[in-house]
């Protein structure tokens, strides 16, 4: 949801790529694998010292956009955080360093309106496919409070079709 400070709503990323540059020269890298179903990327044998940690901002699409990131070794926060791509993360002999990238996923917004010429009683159905949309919905554009005459629908971006059902007597 971007709201830094819920943490329900995460979900480990899959396939996002890591690099680790010594002092943020881009030579001789640690080898690190994409991120794993945990959203863990494992670089093992790495030499002490500080390195430059960085990911790729579009993960593994175009559709994410940077919230925040971290370093830590034990407790202690290491390197200059709050950004994609940052340095001065120390690496200590025999102690883990966990770096953590905060991603959300872009969304947009797709909304339908139903403007039927005459206006009219009847109700119209509507049909979707993609990501979190209703399988079907109603509208009307009369002055009828019981259906509105359009519906908004905030989604993740990528692909989604609507498609309004064929009434008789009317194109």
């Amino acid at each position: 949801d971007g709201n830094l400070l819920t943490t329900g709503d995460r979900t480990p990323g899959e396939n996002w790529v890591m690099d680790v540059d010594p002092d943020g020269a881009d030579t001789e890298d640690p080898s690190l694998p994409a991120t794993d179903i945990s959203g863990h990327s494992l670089a093992s044998n790495i030499k002490t010292g500080n390195y430059w940690v960085s990911e790729d901002v579009n993960g593994p699409s175009d559709n994410y956009h940077f919230l925040d990131s971290s370093c830590t070794v034990g407790d202690v926060a290491t390197g200059s955080s709050g950004t994609s791509s940052f340095g001065g993360v120390e690496v200590k002999k025999d102690q883990t360093t966990f770096c953590t990238f905060i991603n959300a996923r872009d969304t947009g917004t797709i909304t339908i309106v139903k403007d039927a010429i005459p206006n009219h009683g009847q109700n119209f159905t509507f049909t979707t496919t993609g990501g979190t949309l209703p399988a079907t919905f109603r509208l009307d554009d009369d002055s009828n409070a019981t259906l509105p005459n359009n519906r908004s629908f905030t989604v993740p971006t990528g692909p989604y079709s609507v498609t309004e059902s064929l009434v008789s007597g009317w194109e």
